[in-house]
């Protein structure tokens, strides 16, 4: 990405889309990425669309920027679309703050997520990750699936709005069909069981039966 056009950025320690009207020509608001701050100010003009530009002598990289664009902007709709479905969160947190989160629920956890979708209940819906630059790799792809959070993988070009790609890396189908089929077989186990108990259950009414009229027959017999 050559040419940096910042659309988030921090003024007073708040979060802003360039677009607020709270962001105005001459504010002094700064990137941050990590525990990294970098000044930047709002470019409003009319030739082009709005946009953060670096203070002279800050340097940003440009991918790094729109990548943090995009996880900005879904931490501001809190919505994925996925085919014909929308998932909607109440919260997203980003990196550290969502690896923190997951962490509760799964200690050895040892990714970094780039936006952690949660519900009402801030329970885990699902992880998003943001590919511009490079997909995941297959070792990251392993713990995703040994982890077992429902994870999507959205891919951008330009707009940080619109991904042009979304591919779901772990749905959870495939360990949830293992669950139903172990589960399927259990049963089968029990109805099997309960099968053999009622063919035993016959078998020692039938020998009752033949004992009874066996002492039936010999006290007639007598009589």
């Amino acid at each position: 990405m050559s040419d940096l056009k910042i659309q988030y950025a921090y003024k007073d320690d708040k979060l802003y889309n360039v677009n607020d009207p709270e962001i105005i020509t001459g504010d002094k608001c700064y990137w941050v990425d990590g525990l990294e701050k970098y000044e930047v100010y709002p470019a409003k003009g009319e030739i082009q669309r709005p946009h953060f530009r670096c203070m002279p002598g800050v340097v940003i990289d440009a991918n790094r920027a729109f990548h943090k664009d995009c996880q900005y902007y879904l931490q501001e709709t809190k919505q994925l679309h996925f085919d014909d479905c929308i998932i909607e969160a109440t919260e997203v947190l980003l990196e550290h703050e969502a690896a923190y989160r997951i962490k509760k629920d799964i200690p050895n956890y040892s990714m970094i997520p780039d936006c952690l979708f949660l519900d009402d209940n801030g329970d885990i819906l699902c992880i998003v990750e943001v590919f511009y630059t490079h997909k995941k790799s297959e070792e990251d792809k392993k713990k995703i699936n040994q982890y077992g959070i429902i994870t999507f993988e959205l891919t951008y070009e330009k707009d940080y709005k619109k991904p042009t790609e979304t591919f779901c890396l772990y749905s959870g189908l495939e360990s949830n069909f293992n669950r139903a089929q172990k589960y399927i077989q259990e049963q089968l186990k029990e109805i099997d069981g309960f099968a053999k108990r009622i063919i035993e259950a016959r078998s020692r009414k039938q020998k009752l039966c033949e004992e009874k009229y066996e002492i039936e027959r010999n006290i007639y017999k007598y009589l």
